[in-house]
């Protein structure tokens, strides 16, 4: 395409069925359009694991996810009343994940999930990998970090160009103070003078 360069054969084999309209999985200026380097991490409280997934997984897919995230807690001495909720777009963008039943019908989700139709497949595994090694304290080796791109950012906004709080008040005064105490179920209030967001 003329915005993102010419289309790779390794490319279009990677995403088939799916034609490629922008090739952003290899467009990298001013900076790469989509992650090469993806974090995943898992946290367990008691009975409770939540997967840190790096995108929006569909319904079908989160519930593999899950079901395979069980399996493996289940097989690693968790009990029958284990719970696995998917925290999504954690630490990063990744696009959508689908199944890949549905990356073959190229619905919305489907043509946004950008790393090709065993993208679900690969996050399984990574995080069944993750949920093992976690449950039996086994150390992994640390990944590559991803890349900072915060000041390479491009930005349009011409930020705040007047902001000043109200005659006769300072920015952090409390105009209405909490109460000295409260008890479980008080709604407490604190109004202040705050700056433009």
């Amino acid at each position: 395409t003329a915005l993102t360069g010419r289309v790779s054969k390794e490319q279009q084999l990677c995403q088939h069925p799916k034609p490629v309209l922008l090739d952003t999985g290899e467009a990298t200026f001013p900076y790469e359009w989509s992650a090469q380097i993806v974090e995943t991490q898992i946290f367990r409280w008691g009975q409770f694991l939540l997967p840190a997934v790096p995108g929006e997984f569909t319904t079908m897919s989160g519930r593999r996810l899950r079901k395979a995230v069980s399996q493996v807690a289940k097989g690693n001495g968790m009990g029958n009343n284990t719970q696995v909720v998917i925290a999504g777009l954690s630490n990063t963008y990744a696009d959508y994940i689908a199944t890949f039943e549905e990356y073959q019908r190229q619905r919305y989700e489907a043509a946004s999930t950008i790393f090709g139709p065993h993208t679900l497949q690969a996050y399984v595994e990574r995080f069944k990998n993750l949920t093992q090694a976690l449950l039996r304290n086994t150390p992994l080796p640390r990944g590559p970090n991803p890349p900072y791109f915060v000041d390479k950012l491009w930005s349009f906004n011409p930020g705040v160009l007047f902001d000043t709080a109200p005659i006769g008040k300072t920015y952090g005064q409390v105009l209405r103070q909490p109460p000295a105490t409260v008890k479980p179920n008080d709604t407490v209030v604190v109004e202040f003078v705050s700056a433009e967001p």
